[in-house]
């Protein structure tokens, strides 16, 4: 027979072989406890669980406290009968619990009024023990729940992260995607640049040649220029004929309408100076 503790442990006080009186001093589990519950057990298991319960007494403490304060006292005496009586009082204050408990399979417990009953004391020697409180089971039962909440909020936490790196890594991928595509999409155009520069020059050309047979239409023999950017035909003709005055003539070798206006990047015919006719003021 034994006292459970605060941890749910099984503490043996009055065994088969041994004297049939015990004294227990327990002690405060906490600083400022109101009550201590002592709980009685029978059995041989280190854990009050697998053994047997057959009563518990139950202290009030009307005091202030400090946690491991011995406060109260515990007589267990089982006679030959069987009969258990357990008695539990603070030293202090004189608060006192007793209970009869009748040792068979079918137990039944008497709160015990009789005051004439003494507890023999064995021993002069305490055994100090820590009390078992009232709210063990529910605090357990809250540590429980606090421990499968924060469980469940790390698992809730460790989601939400594995769904941000999936959609990070989604994002990542996308854009690597976009990027790719805008990638080849300049390659294809850059690849088609030499095929727009060809064209372009194609385009140019064809225009000059479209000028060089609106300006050479007439079959005339003779030097090919080409036209820069800032000639005039009073400078070609200075420059091929030594002499300024032949322009007008030039221009009509060349059928150009107006001799003031000819064009970059086209070519004229030079004609021998011999076959051109100078023109002066008097004609």
């Amino acid at each position: 027979i034994g006292i459970k503790l605060y941890n749910g442990k099984f503490l043996p006080v009055l065994d088969e072989d041994e004297t049939k009186i015990k004294k227990v001093v327990l002690t405060t589990v906490r600083d400022n406890q109101e009550k201590t519950i002592i709980e009685l057990y029978e059995g041989d298991s280190k854990n009050c669980i697998n053994n047997e319960y057959l009563g518990k007494l139950v202290i009030p403490i009307r005091r202030n406290t400090i946690k491991g304060d011995p406060a109260i006292e515990v007589h267990l005496r089982l006679d030959d009968n069987g009969i258990l009586y357990a008695k539990a009082w603070d030293t202090d204050s004189g608060e006192q619990s007793e209970i009869q408990i009748e040792h068979t399979l079918q137990k039944t417990i008497m709160h015990e009024t009789d005051d004439n009953i003494t507890f023999t004391q064995v021993d002069d020697t305490a055994t100090q023990i820590e009390g078992f409180p009232e709210d063990y089971n529910k605090g357990k039962s809250n540590l429980l729940r606090n421990i499968l909440l924060i469980a469940g909020i790390i698992i809730l936490l460790i989601l939400i992260g594995i769904f941000l790196i999936s959609g990070i890594k989604c994002m990542r991928i996308k854009y690597l995607e976009r990027k790719s595509e805008q990638i080849e999409k300049e390659l294809e155009e850059e690849k088609k640049q030499p095929e727009i520069i060809d064209k372009i020059t194609d385009d140019k050309k064809e225009k000059v040649e479209e000028k060089k047979e609106i300006i050479g239409t007439k079959k005339v023999e003779g030097v090919q220029h080409y036209i820069v950017w800032g000639d005039n035909l009073w400078n070609i003709c200075k420059k091929y004929y030594n002499d300024p005055w032949y322009y007008p003539a030039l221009a009509e070798a060349n059928e150009i309408k107006i001799p003031r206006l000819i064009y970059a990047g086209t070519y004229i015919t030079i004609p021998p100076k011999n076959s051109l006719k100078r023109w002066n003021i008097i004609d």
